[in-house]
């Protein structure tokens, strides 16, 4: 690992051959060294991060509809 990063920075990450693996936080105090959060080369700012949550609020929706999700209980009360 070369990095002249600082904890909590985020980094791109290469293989051994130079190829672009993709986007990490950096963390010099942690076992786990880097948290890769995407694979692709993209601007990482305030709509990376608005996709992200919008992502993950539509599938936590489609799960919570299911058998056991809040979609059955809220019919279940009318």
């Amino acid at each position: 690992l070369r990095t002249e990063a600082a904890g909590g920075d985020t980094v791109a990450v290469h293989d051994e051959g130079g190829n672009f693996v993709g986007t990490a936080f950096y963390s010099d105090s942690s076992e786990i060294a880097l948290r890769l959060f995407t694979t692709r080369k993209e601007p990482i700012g305030k709509e990376f991060w608005r996709g992200r949550i919008l992502d993950a609020a539509r599938r936590r929706d489609f799960f919570d509809a299911g058998p056991r999700g809040r979609g059955d209980a809220e019919k279940a009360k009318s």
